[in-house]
């Protein structure tokens, strides 16, 4: 019995002794082994130099090995940075089953492909999910948040181009089934964000739905209590205190939740949220890495506009009746000086893709100034620097996109803002400060935007390609009419910061809808006799050969189809569909 006792000793003994010889050698083997990880750390947060007006410097969020316009796919998932960052490796993203959703079905390999794709080219734009986790853990936590994942990175899908088409029907209805099926959850407040930042396709303004279901994400987040982590229980029906992985996603949640609604609703010139007690402490960094630098960079400039917004709403002399006595411009002076001091303290975070969002920002203040009355030169001087920033904007967007395929990936911010700065020219480009401008340059400025704005299209007739369209027309149009002697102005003042675009839009109704004095001629493509029509050939500006003669035929503008883009009636009386 004592030896058999001993035998067991001695045995034990010899499996500890080559346990502990495994590990050494383990250990020994991992110290020499090339970092596998090495790739994905293309997105740490690391403080980038500021971009010069150029756009030919600065590092952006996107490395060249992964943002190459290539149908290669990153080699891992990059870590995740700033207040996230761990010690311990990220995991290698695998799925160890199929999933389907109604008739379209994916494997292990397929779902693998599109979560790399989906951490490595989308996210990095506003970074707010766990790329640590795995496709089973997103799938047990929310089929819903798996599916738009699946969904975002479809859209560009190297392997399967048509997965998108086959994934849209079923990804509306689970995300409508689980908004009207509460309790709600964090899980659906990221995927309504996601599907906010790259929204599904729709050919009308009339049928894009972003600005309901991010209002809705709005209203879900706050009643979860996602906006005061440090009061969870106030919101909860149980006695329940997050801990530090839990505040660290419900803020990082709410930022991203913030920075979607500023970016949705100034498209339709609602008022904004301009801020909350926890979007102030996370902007101000009064705690250093709550979340993401990158993320919190996003949100200071979301935070800007929407406090231009609400001041500008809330002014006793903002022309809500159309109207307006210019007295607003002491105070726009001092938003553009707030607006200057804030560049200068994210100088050093920016990135090429946030330097762009930056110049975005600032051109949403400068559509104030076009709602004041003309005469001024702090007016003039304030739409001078506003055409230049547009021209600054494109051009950085341009040799971005050259360099990263920034545009076929970016969120949909990226169109706005390019929709935004081709305005301004179209605008600014047209009037009696065109003598003070490099008119050259706006122009093929404004060439660009409505290439890249097509480049930002992912099917036939959607808002982008149809912007695009839109922005040649006018711009065909205006050159026909002399303004050299009118100040630019809006005839729409009553939408914030979403005058410009819908003046435009209302502009484009009259000149090519058939209705206004601006009509034109059904038959001739000239405009009704009411206009001062340009006669000198050197007045007139042609489009590059580039484009084709078709895109300036009056049949190709007046395409029945193209109608249907604005949510407008051409019968009867004018009406809007809101």
């Amino acid at each position: 019995m004592v030896v058999v006792l001993l035998v067991e000793v001695v045995d034990r003994q010899r499996k500890l002794e080559e346990l502990e010889q495994e590990i050494q050698n383990l250990r020994s083997s991992m110290a020499t082994a090339p970092d596998p990880y090495a790739n994905s750390r293309l997105f740490e947060g690391t403080d980038l130099p500021v971009n010069d007006f150029s756009g030919s410097q600065g590092t952006s969020v996107l490395s060249p090995q992964i943002s190459a316009m290539t149908n290669e796919l990153p080699p891992a998932i990059p870590a995740i940075s700033f207040a996230e960052k761990s010690e311990t490796p990220i995991q290698t993203l695998s799925s160890a089953s199929s999933r389907s959703i109604d008739a379209v079905t994916l494997d292990g390999s397929q779902i693998d492909q599109c979560f790399h794709l989906f951490f490595g080219r989308y996210h990095p734009y506003i970074p707010f999910l766990n790329p640590k986790l795995s496709p089973e853990d997103y799938y047990s936590r929310s089929p819903l948040l798996f599916w738009v994942i699946i969904y975002v990175s479809s859209r560009r899908s190297p392997n399967d181009p048509g997965l998108e088409v086959r994934l849209i029907p079923s990804v509306k209805r689970l995300l409508w089934e689980c908004i009207s099926n509460p309790p709600h959850t964090w899980e659906l407040v990221q995927a309504i964000v996601l599907v906010c930042m790259w929204p599904f396709p729709t050919s009308s303004l009339s049928t894009d739905n972003t600005v309901i279901l991010v209002t809705t994400a709005q209203t879900m987040a706050m009643r979860l209590g996602l906006h005061r982590p440090d009061a969870i229980r106030d919101f909860s029906r149980t006695n329940r205190r997050l801990s530090q992985e839990e505040t660290t996603e419900s803020l990082k949640t709410w930022a991203a939740c913030f920075i979607a609604i500023q970016n949705v609703v100034f498209t339709d010139g609602l008022p904004l949220v301009s801020s909350d007690h926890m979007i102030d402490r996370i902007c101000d960094n009064r705690t250093p890495g709550l979340v993401p630098e990158r993320l919190r960079v996003q949100l200071v400039m979301s935070r800007f506009v929407a406090r231009v917004c609400s001041v500008m709403a809330g002014s006793a002399k903002f022309p809500a009746n159309g109207k307006s006595s210019g007295e607003n411009l002491s105070l726009l002076a001092l938003l553009e000086q707030d607006f200057i001091d804030m560049s200068a303290a994210i100088s050093d975070k920016l990135t090429p893709e946030t330097s762009i969002m930056l110049d975005g920002s600032r051109l949403h203040l400068y559509v104030f100034f076009l709602l004041e009355s003309s005469g001024s030169d702090v007016r003039r001087r304030a739409l001078l620097r506003a055409f230049n920033t547009a021209t600054t904007l494109i051009a950085k967007m341009r040799d971005l996109d050259t360099t990263h395929g920034t545009l076929e990936y970016g969120h949909f911010v990226m169109f706005r803002s390019l929709a935004l700065a081709a305005s301004f020219i179209l605008k600014i480009g047209y009037s009696s400060y065109a003598q003070y401008l490099d008119f050259e340059t706006g122009k093929h400025s404004f060439y660009t935007a409505t290439q890249l704005m097509r480049r930002t299209s992912m099917e036939d007739n959607d808002l982008p390609g149809r912007m695009s369209k839109i922005m040649t027309q006018l711009w065909s149009a205006q050159a026909r009419i002399d303004r050299s002697s009118e100040e630019p102005s809006l005839k729409l003042k009553t939408r914030l910061s979403g005058s410009l675009l819908h003046d435009f839009l209302w502009s484009w109704r009259e000149t090519f809808g058939g209705q206004g004095d601006g009509a034109v001629d059904a038959q001739t493509g000239a405009l009704g006799s009411s206009e001062n029509v340009v006669n000198d050939d050197n007045q007139t500006f042609h489009f590059p050969s580039e484009i084709g003669d078709d895109m300036l035929q009056f049949e190709y503008m007046l395409d029945s189809e193209f109608l249907s883009l604005l949510p407008f009636t051409f019968e009867g009386n004018m009406s809007v569909d809101q």
